[in-house]
């Protein structure tokens, strides 16, 4: 929605006004590229993810590689640091383990 001035007169109630409106809208934008998320399955969801790479489990965690600072800075490399974190979700069951990737 849009802020209006004549909702707050006093400066405590206008500036966390101002910082709900600031946030409901950021929440708005950054749900627009999950929407179809929304109404799909779990199944469906399942279906989505990445087919996994090698995963290690350490811990409570799955150890799933190694990357360098210049994959991280690259559009490409980090797309493919999301989608061997996404498809470590394919090889848990009942007891969850994060999954990482240690930075070199």
């Amino acid at each position: 929605g849009r802020l209006n001035s004549s909702q707050c007169q006093q400066p405590p109630c206008s500036t966390q006004l101002v910082h709900s409106w600031l946030l409901e809208q950021k929440l708005e934008d950054d749900l627009v590229p999950f929407e179809s998320f929304q109404s799909a399955t779990t199944d469906e969801l399942f279906n989505r993810l990445p087919q996994p790479s090698e995963v290690e489990r350490r811990a409570a965690g799955l150890y799933m590689g190694t990357v360098t600072r210049s994959d991280l800075d690259d559009g490409t490399g980090l797309d493919d640091v999301v989608s061997v974190l996404l498809g470590a979700y394919r090889t848990l069951d009942h007891e969850f383990l994060a999954p990482y990737i240690d930075l070199a």
